[in-house]
């Protein structure tokens, strides 16, 4: 009895195991579009004045007809602000500077702050925040 169901289980494993296998190897068919991906760089570059800090941005979206847009926000004490622009999405990756200009309580200083980034096109949006050091 043993022996009958050790063999019926041998038997069963390729059975089960090459439908896996095709599932998980990489292929052509498995292909889809390219992920919406964001990142920012940890250094924003102050415009004189501090009028500005532009913040680099590294995104990438699925293609999409109508592009998609970005929005970046930066909060640094108890100043803030936002500036959003339309973005190209395509499938390629793409480093955007942005200038995000000082907000209502003053210009923005050396040092740190906090960028919050969003990336949307027409089906998904994707966010990051990271603490950025504005030189």
């Amino acid at each position: 009895m043993r022996t009958l169901l050790r063999r019926a289980i041998l038997a069963a494993v390729p059975a089960v195991t090459l439908p896996m296998a095709l599932l998980i190897a990489p292929g052509t068919a498995l292909a889809g579009p390219a992920p919406m991906t964001i990142s920012v760089t940890h250094q924003a570059t102050l415009v004189a004045g501090g009028g500005a800090a532009v913040v680099t941005v590294i995104s990438r979206c699925a293609p999409d007809p109508n592009g998609g847009y970005l929005v970046v926000y930066l909060l640094q004490g108890p100043n803030y602000d936002s500036t959003a622009v339309a973005i190209s999405c395509d499938g390629a990756r793409h480093t955007l500077q942005v200038d995000v200009p000082a907000g209502p309580v003053s210009g923005w200083m050396a040092g740190k702050a906090v960028a919050t980034v969003s990336l949307c096109g027409t089906v998904a949006c994707t966010s990051a925040f990271t603490t950025v050091k504005i030189t």
